[in-house]
């Protein structure tokens, strides 16, 4: 039994490995969840974005991979990205007069 449980964990385990997340940000209500990712463990690598959204306590993948990166004709971009840092997410309230529309003092609210 002991030997069944090793091989599957041990079969299970690259598809865990296969994406890091580095930071993951939501949207003011948690339903659109945006998480960076980078392809395995070495400092510099290929980095994606993947966005998920949430209806009815259950989150689906809306867009599965965003390549970031440039790509030239001459050169790529792509491969050998490293992140330097990133901040913790910060709370934006707006409140502001419309100039035309049916309401003119409007509200916004978003994580930057």
């Amino acid at each position: 039994m002991k030997q069944i449980l090793s091989i599957i964990i041990i079969s299970i385990m690259p598809v865990f490995a296969l994406a890091k997340s580095a930071e993951t940000i939501s949207s003011p209500n948690n339903k659109i969840r945006v998480g960076l990712l980078k392809a395995d463990d070495n400092k510099y690598g290929e980095w994606f974005l993947r966005v998920f959204y949430e209806n009815s306590n259950q989150s689906s993948e809306a867009i599965p991979k965003i390549k970031l990166g440039i790509t030239r004709n001459d050169i790529s971009f792509e491969n050998n990205l490293k992140l330097l840092k990133f901040s913790k997410a910060k709370r934006i309230n707006e409140e502001y007069t419309a100039i035309h529309g049916k309401r003119s003092h409007r509200k916004n609210s978003a994580n930057e």
